[in-house]
C-alpha cells in the first residue's frame, strides 16, 4: 500500500503526507513518517558501516562510502566530536552517489530489518518504526480508535487523548492511566498506523494525510452510489468508483476514468 515513484530529479524523497502537487512531484519517491524515521535510525545507527551499506543493504560501495563519510566527519570516527548525523532525508540525498536506487534500498532494507531504537519506557522495548508508528498514531487519535480498535482501557485513552500530542514514548508513558499494559497494546497496534500513514499522499492535486487517506479509500471501496453523489460527488465520478472497485490505495481511486481533482476533493471530506 505504499506509494513508490522512482525519481528521474534531483529531489528523491518526499514525505507521503505532505502536499506534493508542485511541479516534478511526481519523479520522487513518496514516503511516509514512519519510512522517513526508519531510514534516518537506520543509516545514523553506530553499527552501520561502509561494508553493511554496501554488502547487505545493497548500496553501490561509493554511495555507502560517501554516506558514511559525511556521518562520521572529518575524524572518521563515529561518534565522536564532529560527527555530522543526518537529520533529514533531505540531507542524506545530498551525499554523492546517493541516487534514487540507493534511497529506495535504504527506505526498504529499514523497514524490512527495524533497528531497535534503544527505547525502553515501563519495561517495553519499541523499534525506531513501532516508535515512530505510535506517535504518529497518539498524536491524532480519537477515542474510539484508542479504546476500541487499540483495545486500550477507557481511561488510559482518555488520558491520552486530553494529554496528546507527545514528543516522545516517554511523555506518553508520563501520561495519567499509561503503564506497561497501555505501551504494549499500544505497541502490538502500531503496525496499523504504519500502514495509515503509508497512505498518505497528493493525488489529483488533492492532499491526504493518512486518516483521511484511509478514510476516503473506505468510502471508495464500499459506500454506494447513491451514498456519494448525497455527499457531493458529481454522479460521473461516483459510478466509476463504484463499477471499478475495489481499490488498494487512492492512487489507484484517482487513475480511475470519470474521477478528477472535484471527486477526490470530495472524498477527502466525507
Amino acid at each position: 500500500m505504499r506509494s513508490l515513484v522512482i525519481a528521474t530529479a534531483t529531489a528523491l524523497f518526499v514525505p507521503a503526507c505532505a502536499d506534493v502537487a508542485s511541479e516534478g512531484a511526481d519523479d520522487r519517491l513518496q514516503v511516509s513518517p514512519v519510512e522517513v524515521a526508519a531510514v534516518l535510525d537506520l543509516v545514523n545507527d553506530v553499527d552501520t558501516t561502509v561494508d553493511f551499506l554496501d554488502h547487505e543493504v545493497g548500496l553501490e560501495r561509493r554511495a555507502a562510502q560517501g554516506i558514511i563519510a559525511t556521518r562520521n566527519g572529518a575524524d572518521g570516527v563515529y561518534p565522536s566530536a564532529d560527527d555530522h548525523a543526518f537529520d533529514s532525508l533531505e540531507e542524506l540525498e545530498l551525499v554523492k552517489f546517493v541516487g534514487a536506487s540507493a534511497m529506495t534500498d535504504l527506505r526498504d532494507y529499514a523497514i524490512d530489518h527495524p533497528a531497535p531504537s534503544g527505547t525502553l519506557v515501563e519495561g517495553v522495548e519499541f523499534t525506531a518504526v513501532e516508535n515512530a508508528s505510535v506517535l504518529w498514531g497518539v498524536n491524532g487519535a480519537l477515542l474510539e480508535e484508542l479504546d476500541v480498535d487499540a483495545g486500550l482501557s477507557s481511561t488510559a485513552a482518555q488520558s491520552i487523548v486530553a494529554n496528546a500530542p507527545f514528543a516522545t514514548v516517554e511523555d506518553l508513558a508520563a501520561a495519567p492511566y499509561v503503564g506497561t499494559a497501555t505501551l504494549l497494546a499500544l505497541r502490538n497496534y502500531s503496525p496499523v498506523w504504519a500502514d495509515i500513514s503509508a497512505l498518505a499522499g497528493t493525488f489529483d492535486g488533492v492532499a491526504f494525510d493518512g486518516r483521511q487517506a484511509a478514510d476516503a479509500l473506505e468510502v471508495a471501496n464500499h459506500a454506494t452510489f447513491e451514498a456519494l453523489t448525497a455527499a457531493g460527488v458529481y454522479s460521473t465520478g461516483a459510478r466509476a468508483i463504484v463499477d471499478n472497485r475495489p481499490y488498494e490505495d487512492l492512487a489507484e481511486v484517482a487513475a480511475t476514468s470519470g474521477v478528477g481533482p472535484s471527486t477526490m476533493s470530495a472524498l477527502k471530506f466525507l
